[in-house]
């Protein structure tokens, strides 16, 4: 096993209940970034107690922001709870969504396939289900590889053609049109095209996967939305834990990607920001910069941004 650990330990239980708390309950005034530090038993035992089935879709949410970075798997069955098979408002949908997204991305393969089709059958129909496209084509990502958007896209093909007849009754009608189409034309192929990278990703040899993964947390893929971001970095994170040979291999691409990220080809803010993100994962999994890599870090500050594979602490080694 690789020496590094997700987190360094500095809440005790009464600041790391604290520290949870705000974040996942208190909506903006919580922060958005997940606390680290908490003792990672401390973050189950937290949300087996305080998360509940009819909590606000917003806690649910940065509870699956908190479970990915601290790598709860075992708080799905309990999350799994909110998917009671209602689904009668804005508020059900949006919840179930982000407790899918957890089931999706941390269940076995059964429950995977269970919330794809749970997914299909109680989320798809719903009218509301419109006002959220985003946020289902979002949560057929964290599916993926487990169900399809093939219902989602059918849903939309019936709404653009009952809208069709009527796009210019009114400007109302003719900019929801629009949106359909948009929905249907841009998004959702979009979706699709993450979902499939993301099955092959899965496929991939140790050495090519790494690659690809490095690209897409540094935002250098065409998948690098946020969420695919996030598990991107995950996935590295999860191999360099495998053993320190690994760790070493996932900081060599994060070091080559600082040498190749220069100004003049990239431009500024984009260089600064992959040698800002690489730096840092370099140092949270377990190495150390070097003199020039250093440098390089420092000049990239202006370029900061909030970092997955990141403690939280300071200074460019940790």
């Amino acid at each position: 096993m690789s020496a590094f650990r997700i987190t360094t330990i500095r809440y005790d239980e009464n600041g790391g209940r604290a520290a949870l708390g705000r974040f996942i309950f208190a909506g903006k005034e919580g922060g958005p970034r997940v606390p680290r530090g908490v003792p990672a038993e401390l973050v189950s035992e937290f949300i087996l107690q305080r998360l509940k089935p009819d909590s606000s879709p917003e806690a649910y949410r940065r509870t699956a922001e908190v479970v990915r970075f601290y790598e709860r798997a075992d708080v799905v069955p309990h999350i799994g709870l909110a998917l009671n098979g209602r689904v009668a408002n804005q508020q059900d949908l949006m919840r179930s969504a982000h407790a899918l997204q957890t089931l999706g991305e941390f269940g076995s393969r059964e429950q995977a396939a269970w919330a794809a089709q749970y997914f299909d059958a109680l989320l798809t129909p719903r009218q509301e289900a419109l006002d959220f496209i985003p946020l289902l084509l979002d949560t057929l990502v964290s599916l993926a590889p487990a169900g399809t958007a093939d219902k989602l896209r059918f849903r939309l093909q019936q709404e653009v053609q009952e809208a069709a007849p009527h796009q210019y009754a009114s400007e109302a009608r003719m900019m929801a049109y629009d949106r359909l189409c948009g929905l249907l034309r841009n998004d959702l192929p979009r979706a699709q095209g993450t979902m499939a990278a993301k099955e092959n990703l899965l496929k991939l040899t140790a050495a090519r996967r790494r690659g690809e993964l490095l690209l897409t947390y540094l935002g250098q893929s065409p998948f690098s939305g946020s969420a695919m971001a996030t598990w991107a970095g995950r996935m590295l994170r999860k191999e360099a834990m495998e053993g320190e040979e690994e760790a070493e291999a996932v900081r060599g691409v994060f070091a080559r990607a600082m040498e190749l990220a220069e100004p003049e080809k990239l431009g500024q803010q984009r260089a600064g920001f992959i040698i800002h993100r690489a730096a840092q994962a370099i140092v949270y999994l377990g190495g150390r910069l070097s003199p020039r890599q250093r440098d390089l870090y420092e000049k990239s500050k202006p370029f900061a941004a909030m970092n997955f594979l990141w403690d939280d602490l300071e200074g460019p080694n940790g």
